[in-house]
């Protein structure tokens, strides 16, 4: 059942619709203790008779719980209603970020999201899920990960969790236990396609990299970042996300043309 603007969740009062997904619907709301706004995200009582979408749901509020970074969504409380269980989180005001974006703006925003996904490898949290989709960028040029709902916690990914072959790297397709070379290569595949607008086109699990055209539009150290990112070997990735920051915060963007894009190869 949808919620109205005035309907009331705890101290939470319903504003409007901000999305819907898999996991149930989002909406824009008002703390109003605090007179603070918000992200609700309901999972309705229908959707909790199935074991699998609580156990998920349960599982994204004590991940990010565990979780403190500026680029992490902050997650407040959960709250239970008649309406079902409402995961009450920082308001991002703005969209998902999109390609393709200028190099040094590509740059910019995935050093943010590496140094996201580099905090929660800390604290045992694998994201397994890394795409524009699951990037919100608000007004101020902050880019922030959110949705940890299939996240692998200590090793251990939740049951059944659905993968997608353009988000999940081919040791993820082929049942492999999480480790944090799945973020590596699902970063480079979001870098990717910040740069080019565009997610690889990977016709199997057992990939080969997608080639950028033009590699005179970006740095030679992040078109290779991004190639040894999306190797099909996790050997052949880097081992942490400490490594690939290293690699982004040293580029040398200077002679970089702040209009060039860069376009895929598509295999």
């Amino acid at each position: 059942m949808a919620l109205n603007a005035g309907d009331r969740i705890g101290p939470y009062e319903i504003l409007g619709p901000l999305g819907k997904g898999g996991m149930g619907e989002v909406y824009r709301g008002r703390d109003t203790k605090l007179g603070r706004e918000v992200a609700i995200k309901i999972l309705p009582t229908a959707f909790a008779q199935f074991p699998d979408r609580l156990i998920r749901f349960e599982r994204e509020a004590k991940v990010l719980a565990k979780l403190n970074h500026p680029n992490i969504a902050t997650i407040y409380t959960v709250e239970d209603s008649s309406e079902g269980k409402a995961l009450v989180m920082e308001l991002v005001p703005g969209a998902p970020i999109r390609g393709p974006l200028p190099v040094p703006q590509a740059v910019k925003y995935a050093i943010q999201i590496a140094s996201a996904i580099e905090a929660a490898h800390e604290q045992g949290v694998i994201h397994r899920d890394l795409k524009p989709a699951n990037v919100l960028l608000d007004f101020h040029g902050r880019a922030l990960l959110s949705d940890f709902g299939i996240a692998a916690v200590d090793g251990v990914a939740p049951a059944n969790a659905p993968h997608s072959p353009l988000t999940s790297a081919p040791q993820q397709v082929r049942g492999a236990s999480p480790s944090v070379a799945d973020d590596v290569f699902g970063f480079g595949a979001l870098a990717l396609e910040l740069l080019t607008g565009y997610p690889p086109n990977f016709p199997s699990a057992d990939i080969d990299i997608a080639a950028i055209r033009d590699p005179r539009a970006v740095p030679d150290a992040l078109h290779a970042l991004i190639r040894s990112s999306l190797a099909s070997d996790v050997n052949d990735r880097p081992r942490t996300m400490a490594e690939i920051l290293t690699v982004l915060r040293a580029l040398d963007l200077t002679s970089v043309d702040v209009d060039a894009s860069v376009l895929l190869e598509r295999i």
